[in-house]
């Protein structure tokens, strides 16, 4: 199975992305700067290394790798049967609204697990 996470960008695309803070993956620059804050298309590029977030090390991107943010229609055009669990990281009926969307679009009702830790 697969697990990630999902923020909304400023124009409405659900994007794939641990941090809502870009500075980890985008670089000290980006601090206090969110996903939410910037159309997809406008996302700045991932720095060619970046600390990882669930264990020691770092990863360095390979040339081939663009270093850009994906978005979950992306994943779910690639995933085919594989099981993905989201979690959405923020309160907003928005984002759940369009999650529910790709899900039912893509008919992964049945291998898709998705919610939040937000009442709401």
């Amino acid at each position: 199975m697969l697990e990630c996470d999902v923020h909304l960008s400023k124009d409405g695309v659900v994007v794939v992305s641990h941090d809502e803070d870009l500075a980890r993956m985008c670089g000290p620059e980006f601090a206090d700067k969110k996903v939410s804050d910037y159309n997809f298309k406008e996302l700045p590029s991932f720095r060619r290394n970046f600390n990882l977030h669930l264990m020691a090390g770092t990863y360095y991107l390979k040339d081939e790798e663009e270093g850009r943010f994906t978005t979950l229609r992306e994943l779910f055009e690639i995933a085919g049967g594989v099981f993905i669990s989201i979690d959405l990281k923020e309160t907003s009926n928005e984002l759940c609204e369009k999650v529910a969307e790709l899900v039912r679009e893509f008919n992964r009702q049945d291998i898709t697990f998705w919610g939040s830790m937000y009442a709401e």
